[in-house]
C-alpha cells in the first residue's frame, strides 16, 4: 500500500479513532516500512507534549481562577471591615442617644397624654415622635447594642481569618440597621422642618 494512505490514516490511528480494518492495515504498513514508523513516532512525540502543554495550560487557568476569587473575597472582607470600623462609634453614639432619649421621651409622653385628644392623635410629626419614644428607643437600644457586640464580634474573628457567614450577615445588618435609622432621623426632621 502507497504511503500516502497511510500518512493520511495515521492521525486517525495515533487517536485510536480509525476502524479495526484501517488499524490493522497500518500497523501492517508500520512493521514493513521504516519512513512510516519514524514519522509515526515523531507524531506520538507531538502528540505527547502537546497533551503535556494543554495541562499545564489547563492548570494555569485554574490557578489564575483561584488567585481571582481569593483577591475578590478578600477586597470585599477588607471593605467590610473599613465600614465596620467606620460604624462602631456610630453604634456608640446611638446607644449613647438612646438612653438619653428615655427620660426626654418619657417627658414628651407625659405632655401629649394631657393634651386633648385630637392633639394626642393629630396627624404629623408629633404622632410620629410619639410613637417612636414609645417604641422606637428600647427597639434602637437594642439594634445598637447588638450591632455593637455583632461588629466585635466579627472584627475579633476576621482577625483570626475565622469569619463565618453568620457573621457577616450580623455585621452587613447592623450597618443596614443603622442606614435605616439615619434616614428615619432624617425624615422625621424634614417634617418638623415643613410643619413650622
Amino acid at each position: 500500500m502507497k504511503c500516502e494512505v497511510i500518512r493520511d490514516l495515521m492521525p486517525l490511528y495515533l487517536d485510536e479513532c480509525c476502524s479495526e480494518g484501517s488499524r490493522e492495515l497500518v500497523e501492517e504498513h508500520l512493521k514493513e516500512c521504516d519512513s512510516c514508523r519514524k514519522m509515526a513516532e515523531q507524531m506520538r512525540k507531538e502528540l505527547i507534549v502537546g497533551t503535556e502543554e494543554k495541562q499545564e495550560n489547563l492548570r494555569e487557568e485554574e490557578l489564575l481562577q483561584t488567585g481571582k476569587e481569593v483577591i475578590r473575597t478578600e477586597i470585599r472582607e477588607d471593605y467590610l471591615e473599613h465600614i465596620i470600623w467606620m460604624d462602631i462609634p456610630l453604634n456608640i453614639l446611638l446607644t449613647i442617644f438612646s438612653i438619653g432619649t428615655f427620660s426626654e421621651w418619657d417627658a414628651v409622653n407625659n405632655i401629649a397624654y394631657s393634651l386633648e385628644p385630637y392633639n394626642r392623635m393629630s396627624w404629623g410629626p408629633e404622632l410620629l415622635m410619639n410613637m417612636y419614644g414609645c417604641v422606637g428607643t428600647p427597639f434602637m437600644l437594642g439594634m445598637a447594642l447588638y450591632g455593637i457586640i455583632g461588629e466585635i464580634w466579627y472584627l475579633l474573628n476576621a482577625r483570626k481569618k475565622r469569619e463565618t457567614a453568620i457573621l457577616t450577615c450580623v455585621a452587613i445588618q447592623s450597618v443596614l440597621f443603622k442606614a435605616t435609622m439615619f434616614i428615619t432621623f432624617a425624615l422625621v426632621g424634614i417634617c418638623l422642618i415643613f410643619e413650622q
